[in-house]
């Protein structure tokens, strides 16, 4: 539990901190969707039975995820939008990078024994999760900001 929070919560409020002094605007409107959007996956997933990550708790399974729910996913959701308005590049480039991003961190966190996938997820249900939900982060940013 210490590493899921030291790696997915404390290590990515660095950036969040960076982020808030460079824009506030996105940070503040970014990430609480980016948090609801992650809890509803992670949520369903979880109800499901997708995905397991360690350490598994039998009660309380919910709380191995709550370091990526409230650090990593908004804070990259933020960062995102924060990229894209910043860029020229178009923003389906950016969505797929950080897609793969994050597909490749979690690819990492199961060759290492993170994290386990049942009831037939795997790799490429990931990768369009993250596309989704990152996708749907867009869409936001876009009506909101």
């Amino acid at each position: 539990m210490v590493v899921n929070i030291l790696l997915f919560l404390l290590f990515p409020w660095v950036f969040g901190v960076w982020l808030f002094k460079r824009d506030k605007t996105i940070f503040l409107r970014m990430f609480p969707f980016g948090m609801a959007v992650a809890i509803v996956i992670d949520l369903w997933g979880q109800y499901h039975n997708y995905w397991i990550l360690k350490p598994v708790l039998k009660k309380r399974q919910y709380l191995t995820t709550m370091p990526l729910n409230f650090g990593l996913y908004p804070i990259l959701s933020a960062l995102v939008c924060y990229i894209i308005k910043n860029s020229k590049e178009r923003p389906s480039s950016w969505i797929l990078v950080f897609t793969c991003l994050l597909t490749v961190i979690e690819f990492t966190s199961k060759i290492f024994g993170f994290a386990a996938y049942r009831n037939g997820w795997n790799l490429m249900k990931t990768f369009l999760a993250y596309l989704v939900a990152l996708h749907l982060v867009y869409r936001y940013y876009v009506w909101r900001c």
